[in-house]
């Protein structure tokens, strides 16, 4: 493959074994989620021990854990999209580097005030994180192991949250709550440090910003033999610029308005979980301890499911591993409306943990995969960020009308399952409106080649 000959860089990925550069990447991505993981959400473990150091009442620390919420947003929507036009490395070292010093600052802030800012600036830097990280993978990951890869990335935010559980279990009645902060920095400096080292720059976005030598020089690492004269990125035309208008342009209208659906109302289930779970439990008569127990090992539980989905949708398809998986976490769901024993209410409960731990990461591959590279973090920021705050927002205040209206645990699994069951028909909805057909899976496996725009 030499002499004046032009090759599509994606097909050129495709040929070459998943190691070096290209299983590097996802691994330091999923690393970086995993510290994202712990410096976002251990707050809420030492949430009750900053109340009573600065003297917050309990509406302060709601506003402190809402600006967080609001920051991923912004973080999401106007920061993500700056990978797709200045590159996803820069973004990632910067939103790595960030966590150090501000999650050392959260230890000793003074007051509400520098708390709020010290949580406001690490909640962007999430929020723009994962898009990145999501369009990064994207760009690198062969086809036939790309669902598991990107559906990884969620594993590794659950990863950090169920540690800075562990941890905050053990460590801050020993060595008190400042320490699980102490704990998450070292940790982000060890991310920062590999990222900076190893995690390279988007092969299309050099190519697209006529940085065609470095992505060459870049490819000739991963490739180890000789390359051709000339690399191209395929470009979906009309969809040159990372603009958020893009979305909502006439030929992928429908599949934003789906991938928005479908990402609302999973995080509708994902906060009224977060949220509200325990509190169900314990209305149904669960002690705290059973509670607790249920609700950590279904986590873990949720990270094996990842694995086990993505597998499956790199193997059979994504879309119809996705559907089967929420077709089977709401039946499970709809099994614990019909008023099992108890034991068999934990264990459906348990099981629709594990599968339902894949429902959002198998949405987020979705997303990464129904647009172009010069559009995907774009694309997932605004998804993504809006579906957070808003079916986000309505599952946690929907939650308390529910319980504040004495909904028992059966109606509320039944309202759970039939949404489970709606985004099963939303996934389909929006594989047909893609037009898949074997002929345009072939289309989209290998697509025309364009020099990319710069």
């Amino acid at each position: 493959m030499t002499g004046s000959e032009t090759v599509e860089v994606r097909t050129l990925l495709e040929d070459l074994p998943l190691r070096g550069v290209l299983l590097r990447v996802p691994v330091i991505c999923v690393m970086l989620m995993f510290v994202e993981g712990i410096d976002a959400f251990g707050i809420g473990f030492i949430g009750p021990f900053l109340a009573k150091e600065l003297a917050l009442s309990t509406d302060d620390l709601g506003t402190i854990f809402t600006g967080t919420v609001v920051a991923s947003l912004i973080g999401a929507t106007l920061l993500a999209p700056l990978s797709d036009r200045f590159g996803r490395r820069t973004l990632l070292l910067w939103t790595s580097s960030v966590m150090v010093p501000t999650t050392l600052l959260t230890a000793h802030a003074p007051n509400f005030a520098t708390l709020f800012a010290l949580r406001f600036v690490i909640g962007a830097a999430f929020g723009a994180a994962l898009p990145t990280a999501i369009a990064l993978v994207a760009d690198y990951a062969p086809t036939n192991r790309k669902s598991l890869l990107l559906m990884l990335l969620n594993a590794g935010i659950g990863a950090g949250v169920v540690v800075a559980g562990y941890c905050a279990a053990v460590m801050i009645p020993v060595l008190g709550w400042q320490s699980l902060l102490y704990a998450s920095a070292l940790v982000s400096v060890i991310a920062a440090f590999f990222a900076w080292v190893w995690i390279p720059e988007s092969l299309q976005h050099l190519l697209r910003t006529g940085r065609e030598g470095e992505a060459i020089a870049l490819l000739g690492k991963i490739a180890n033999r000789p390359l051709p004269a000339r690399l191209v990125c395929e470009e979906a035309e009309h969809l040159d610029k990372a603009n958020p208008v893009a979305l909502f342009r006439a030929n992928i209208l429908m599949t934003t308005v789906l991938l928005w659906t479908l990402s609302s109302m999973s995080y509708v289930i994902v906060n009224f979980t977060s949220y509200w779970l325990p509190t169900v439990m314990l209305n149904a008569g669960a002690d705290i301890t059973l509670a607790g127990v249920t609700i950590s090992t279904g986590k873990l539980c949720g990270i094996a499911g990842i694995f086990a989905v993505g597998w499956l949708a790199d193997h059979f398809g994504l879309s119809k591993i996705v559907t089967a998986n929420f077709l089977l976490t709401g039946v499970l769901v709809l099994l614990i409306a019909s008023n099992p024993p108890p034991a068999v209410a934990v264990a459906l409960l348990l099981a629709a943990m594990t599968f339902n731990g894949a429902n959002v990461s198998g949405g987020q591959a979705l997303i990464a995969t129904s647009y172009p590279s010069q559009l995907r973090a774009t694309a997932f920021g605004w998804i993504s960020g809006f579906a957070r705050l808003i079916g986000g927002g309505f599952g946690t205040l929907v939650g308390g009308w529910i319980i504040a209206a004495g909904w028992t645990f059966d109606r509320i699994a039944l309202l759970m399952g039939s949404t489970l069951l709606i985004n099963a028909v939303v996934v389909q909805l929006l594989f047909r409106s893609q037009g898949n057909t074997p002929q345009a899976e072939e289309e989209r496996a290998h697509p025309p080649v364009q020099p990319c725009k710069s």
